[in-house]
Protein backbone atom coordinates (compact mmCIF):
# COMPACT_ATOMS: atom_id res chain seq x y z
CA UNK A 1 0.00 0.00 0.00
CA UNK A 2 1.08 3.08 -0.98
CA UNK A 3 2.15 6.05 1.98
CA UNK A 4 0.14 8.89 -0.03
CA UNK A 5 -3.45 10.29 1.63
CA UNK A 6 -5.87 9.86 -0.73
CA UNK A 7 -8.72 10.37 1.41
CA UNK A 8 -10.13 14.67 2.06
CA UNK A 9 -7.25 15.91 0.60
CA UNK A 10 -9.21 19.04 0.02
CA UNK A 11 -10.61 19.16 3.58
CA UNK A 12 -8.77 21.63 6.20
CA UNK A 13 -11.16 20.79 8.49
CA UNK A 14 -14.43 18.81 9.93
CA UNK A 15 -17.40 20.50 12.45
CA UNK A 16 -19.41 18.22 14.21
CA UNK A 17 -23.24 19.77 13.72
CA UNK A 18 -25.63 20.32 16.54
CA UNK A 19 -28.28 17.59 15.97
CA UNK A 20 -31.76 18.34 15.05
CA UNK A 21 -33.29 17.73 18.60
CA UNK A 22 -30.77 19.75 20.25
CA UNK A 23 -31.15 22.72 17.62
CA UNK A 24 -34.95 21.98 18.10
CA UNK A 25 -34.14 22.18 22.43
CA UNK A 26 -31.92 25.11 21.88
CA UNK A 27 -34.39 27.46 19.34
CA UNK A 28 -37.91 26.04 20.10
CA UNK A 29 -40.50 26.78 17.53
CA UNK A 30 -42.83 29.79 18.31
CA UNK A 31 -46.55 29.79 17.84
CA UNK A 32 -45.97 32.18 14.98
CA UNK A 33 -43.07 30.33 13.47
CA UNK A 34 -45.33 27.27 13.54
CA UNK A 35 -48.20 29.02 11.86
CA UNK A 36 -46.04 30.44 8.82
CA UNK A 37 -45.34 27.18 8.23
CA UNK A 38 -48.17 25.10 8.37
CA UNK A 39 -50.00 28.30 6.24
CA UNK A 40 -46.80 27.99 3.21
CA UNK A 41 -47.38 24.45 2.94
CA UNK A 42 -51.26 25.11 2.70
CA UNK A 43 -49.99 27.51 -0.13
CA UNK A 44 -48.01 25.42 -1.74
CA UNK A 45 -49.88 22.37 -1.67
CA UNK A 46 -52.96 24.64 -3.47
CA UNK A 47 -50.85 25.94 -6.32
CA UNK A 48 -49.75 22.22 -7.01
CA UNK A 49 -53.01 21.31 -6.71
CA UNK A 50 -54.25 24.05 -9.13
CA UNK A 51 -56.52 26.11 -6.78
CA UNK A 52 -54.08 29.11 -6.33
CA UNK A 53 -53.00 30.69 -9.97
CA UNK A 54 -49.66 31.89 -8.65
CA UNK A 55 -46.26 30.40 -10.25
CA UNK A 56 -44.21 28.39 -7.92
CA UNK A 57 -40.65 28.74 -8.41
CA UNK A 58 -37.88 26.66 -6.02
CA UNK A 59 -34.41 27.98 -6.04
CA UNK A 60 -31.80 25.95 -4.39
CA UNK A 61 -29.64 24.82 -2.54
CA UNK A 62 -27.50 27.77 -2.40
CA UNK A 63 -24.35 28.79 -0.32
CA UNK A 64 -24.34 31.61 2.37
CA UNK A 65 -22.26 33.36 0.43
CA UNK A 66 -24.47 33.66 -2.44
CA UNK A 67 -27.65 34.79 0.30
CA UNK A 68 -25.37 37.64 1.43
CA UNK A 69 -25.07 38.52 -1.82
CA UNK A 70 -28.67 38.37 -2.59
CA UNK A 71 -29.31 40.52 0.49
CA UNK A 72 -25.73 42.97 -0.39
CA UNK A 73 -27.07 43.83 -4.07
CA UNK A 74 -30.71 43.44 -4.23
CA UNK A 75 -31.00 44.82 -7.99
CA UNK A 76 -28.30 42.86 -9.03
CA UNK A 77 -29.77 39.71 -7.23
CA UNK A 78 -32.92 40.49 -8.97
CA UNK A 79 -31.38 41.09 -12.58
CA UNK A 80 -29.69 37.71 -11.99
CA UNK A 81 -32.81 35.73 -11.04
CA UNK A 82 -34.78 37.22 -13.92
CA UNK A 83 -32.11 36.22 -16.04
CA UNK A 84 -32.03 32.67 -14.62
CA UNK A 85 -35.70 31.96 -14.65
CA UNK A 86 -36.09 33.06 -18.40
CA UNK A 87 -33.15 30.59 -19.35
CA UNK A 88 -34.95 27.89 -17.52
CA UNK A 89 -38.51 28.89 -19.51
CA UNK A 90 -37.08 28.92 -22.68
Amino acid sequence: MSEQQVNNLNVLAQDVLTTPEALKNAVPLTDAAERTVIEGRQTIQNILDGNDPRLLVVVGPAQFTTWKLHLIMPAASARWLTKSATACIL
